[in-house]
């Protein structure tokens, strides 16, 4: 027994699997490449700088060059956590304080433990 319909076209049964469209990401703006170049220089400057004032293997150094080295720490971490918090009101993407606080308290306290550790000795 067969059923026909008025219609001359087969009607197409609902498929039950669909092949779902692929997610793309948008790329970066430029503001926020921008913003990521400069957190990582301050990152750098943060690492970078306070070695070169007092070298890293030297059991002791001087009051004024610990502090200066421990400076040097403290202004790239303020210019990496700047640079974040404006591009997280920006773009309200939690992200940015996250890549900006974790390694910035890492960052002070690692440089506050060897200032005391530099100046102690």
């Amino acid at each position: 027994m067969t059923t026909t319909s008025p219609d001359p076209t087969p009607t197409r049964l609902p498929l039950r699997h669909r092949k779902t469209p692929i997610n793309r990401a948008e790329p970066p703006s430029s503001a926020s490449v921008v913003s990521l170049v400069i957190v990582v220089v301050g990152y750098l400057i943060s690492l970078v700088a306070p070695s070169l004032v007092v070298s890293p293997s030297a059991p002791s150094a001087p009051m004024t060059r610990v502090l200066a080295a421990f400076a040097l720490t403290l202004l790239g971490v303020a210019v990496s956590v700047a640079a974040g918090l404006l591009a997280f009101r920006r773009t309200h993407n939690w992200g940015w304080l996250i890549i900006t606080g974790v390694p910035a308290v890492s960052l002070v306290s690692g440089g506050a433990i060897l200032a005391a550790t530099k100046a102690m000795a």
